[in-house]
């Protein structure tokens, strides 16, 4: 009995004891408003906010921090103060990122220990000030926990790529086999003072504009007065889910080369210049021109493709728009638009000025209509840790993130996803795998 009582008080002091630590998390952003929201929910469920369980950092102004790209948390226990630092950098970098070998494919996140850098902690509906990023106050590290809008199985970055060997990474929540959390949704996009009878896209459409990355207006409005009008294709660069999830339910393919293109300049400016994008590295990954992309699908920021559609959607008409960077003017004489790809997280999930979300495949989104398997342009979130670069905290972490999201999301929208998507208990269907044919539940 003694001996039992001793390694009782042991334990009990190894828990009492268990360090402070900083949990770096990083991945989709077509699902981060949704991810924001839960995991606030989950650090102010460790304590009293005020009494120093909170928000401590975002760079988003006001009130209104579901939208931040970079933000952090803190909770106290008895061993201190813990950390979760978040970079949303798209699906695929941030797969790259946290599988990859420690101190390679790393990303900058918000270095916690900056003196004057973090508030005293607040409720998340509080939130702060806008902060600035900069080389003073970035970590270059690993991410330890992912979100992603598809599974690694999809992802380039598993087993060895390119000379670099990737982690297997495990599934937070109830299954390491599917470490599924939640449903993250997407729709075509352009403005919604473009040509008003572009209200579809089709399977059929989608694979010719990824392909060629113009396309004339009248093969989506079935007008032969369209013919010399034509869209052109804005995406997202090959770190993004939202490009995996798009390229893979269209049956593109997830690893063919795009043609997409940027307005005016990267981060927009003018309408009356497109040009493909051009080759560039992402983390050691070459994208050779036009297989490039915006880096997030943001509609607040001008490195967001929500952005560019919502503010240089309507380009010039005819010779007055130049294409690629030859300036050579365009051989049509009709208007010309943008056309993209997002999650409803940036989007919407209704039309609202300036942007109009088109029908996909003959059906108009609704929550209803992604739950009941009409509407399949989507996908499931799922959410990894690393088990070999673990901290003391981070299987409590994820674990109770994952379980905030599948439990009764806190926040302000119908399915408190913050539009992101809808909660994976409503589901009526399922899909077996990434891309894979929609079935019934029941």
């Amino acid at each position: 009995m003694k001996k039992t009582l001793i390694v009782a008080a042991l334990a009990a002091l190894s828990i009492g004891a268990a360090s402070a630590d900083t949990n770096y998390i990083t991945g989709s952003t077509a699902f981060r408003k949704a991810a924001n929201s839960q995991i606030a929910a989950w650090v102010e469920s460790q304590g009293t906010t005020n009494g120093g369980c909170g928000l401590v950092w975002s760079d988003t102004a006001g009130a209104s921090p579901v939208g931040a790209t970079d933000i952090a948390w803190s909770w106290t226990n008895g061993s201190g103060t813990n950390y979760i630092v978040a970079h949303w950098s798209g699906s695929e970098g941030g797969i790259q990122n946290t599988a990859a070998p420690r101190g390679t494919k790393t990303y900058g996140y918000l270095n916690v220990a900056t003196p004057g850098l973090l508030s005293n902690p607040v409720a998340f509906a509080t939130g702060l000030g806008a902060g600035t990023t900069n080389s003073t106050n970035m970590l270059q590290t690993n991410g330890n926990i992912v979100f992603s809008d598809t599974t690694q199985s999809s992802s380039i970055f598993k087993n060895t790529y390119a000379g670099t060997t990737y982690t297997s990474l495990t599934g937070c929540g109830t299954s390491t086999v599917s470490p599924q959390v939640g449903v993250v949704t997407f729709a075509w996009i352009v403005n919604s003072s473009a040509n008003a009878n572009i209200l579809n896209m089709t399977v059929e459409n989608a694979r010719n504009l990824l392909n060629l990355g113009t396309m004339p207006v009248a093969l989506l409005t079935g007008s032969n007065s369209d013919t010399n009008s034509f869209v052109w294709l804005v995406g997202r660069d090959i770190d993004s889910g939202t490009r995996i999830t798009t390229l893979g339910e269209t049956g593109y393919g997830t690893s063919k080369a795009v043609k997409q293109y940027y307005v005016g300049s990267y981060n927009g400016g003018t309408t009356n210049a497109v040009y493909l994008t051009p080759q560039t590295t992402i983390n050691g990954v070459t994208e050779v021109k036009g297989n490039g992309g915006y880096a997030s699908g943001s509609g607040s920021s001008p490195s967001g493709l929500v952005y560019q559609v919502k503010n240089y959607g309507i380009l010039a008409s005819g010779t007055s728009l130049t294409v690629d960077t030859n300036s050579t003017a365009n051989a049509t004489t009709g208007p010309n638009y943008l056309l993209g790809y997002a999650g409803t997280g940036d989007a919407g999930k209704s039309n609202a000025a300036p942007l109009r979300l088109l029908q996909y495949a003959g059906t108009t989104y609704s929550d209803a209509a992604v739950i009941n398997g009409q509407y399949g342009f989507w996908g499931y979130e799922d959410l990894y840790y690393n088990a070999s670069t673990t901290v003391a905290n981070t299987v409590t972490v994820g674990n109770g993130i994952a379980a905030a999201i599948l439990g009764t999301p806190t926040g302000t929208s119908s399915t408190g996803l913050y539009n992101a998507g809808v909660q994976l208990s409503t589901m009526n269907v399922s899909r077996g795998s990434d891309f894979a044919v929609i079935v019934q539940n029941y």
